[in-house]
């Protein structure tokens, strides 16, 4: 069971470096000059996930297992019907909600709300679907929820291995807001906005791992839930109070599912129970 767990750590941290060895070059490069070359190892970085689990997917992982581990990706069925709801509804819910909040906090005048690309580049809104999930939840959610959260379940309790996994994707993200061209660094390292943007992934992983626990570990689950959160954060342009109240309401839910469902989260895995 040690081997357990040195091999799922071993495997984050592999692409941690793997993914940085791309990114942190990509920083020192200004985009003006090298446009081609900021894209390329962007982009390499962010494959590096995929990569790399279906590396270890090959290497260490019998016929069976990897059967297992595409079936989570695509069986529908794994996800009950309660939690396709939750899936697809949760952060527009929490989106509107903190926008009519931020509306009477503020006592502001007029929507909180810019419907940016809905209003004015609605033809982009299919196009940018499958770029949000090619480049983002699609690689990582195989790595993260798919692989690591799959086995860390097996050798510690969902708190905990959602707390770890939380903290580790905060830190994957860090070179990003270097790269010129990228999301994270037009939100600017040090502003409120980046602070934001650290202060969602512990909540968002935790509402993930509940999703993931009610839908026999769907990797599908996580893909779907990551890309809403991914595709709604484009779609709704949110000013920074709305976005304050969005995060405080995030963290709430995550600390209701927590208390609402405190055993499942303290469970032991099955190697404690021997």
């Amino acid at each position: 069971m040690k081997n357990d767990i040195n091999n799922v750590y071993l495997f984050l941290v592999l692409i941690l470096i793997l993914t940085w060895l791309f990114w942190i070059p990509a920083g020192f490069i200004a985009r003006a000059d090298r446009p081609i070359a900021v894209a390329v190892l962007h982009y390499t970085g962010g494959a590096m996930p995929f990569l790399l689990t279906l590396f270890y997917l090959a290497l260490r992982s019998s016929a069976n297992e990897r059967a297992q581990f595409l079936e989570r990706i695509i069986d529908l069925k794994r996800i009950k019907f309660p939690f396709w709801i939750v899936i697809f509804i949760t952060i527009p819910f929490l989106t509107m909600l903190s926008a009519g909040l931020s509306l009477l906090a503020d006592k502001a005048i007029g929507a909180p709300l810019q419907f940016s690309i809905a209003s004015e580049k609605w033809f982009s809104i299919i196009p940018m679907a499958l770029f949000l999930l090619v480049f983002g939840p699609l690689p990582e959610e195989i790595a993260w929820r798919g692989y690591a959260l799959d086995k860390m379940l097996k050798i510690d309790s969902p708190f905990r291995a959602s707390l770890v996994l939380g903290f580790y994707w905060i830190v994957w993200h860090l070179p990003l807001f270097f790269i010129e061209g990228s999301y994270q660094y037009s939100l600017g390292w040090g502003s409120l906005r980046f602070w934001m943007f650290m202060l969602d992934k512990i909540p968002l992983t935790f509402m993930m791992t509940w999703i993931f626990l009610h839908s026999r570990n769907s990797t599908l689950s996580a893909i779907l839930f990551h890309f809403i959160v991914n595709y709604f954060g484009e779609l709704v342009d949110m000013r920074q109070s709305t976005e304050i109240i969005f995060i405080s309401l995030l963290w709430l839910s995550a600390v209701g599912i927590f208390l609402f469902e405190k055993k499942i989260w303290l469970l032991k895995p099955a190697s404690e129970k021997r």
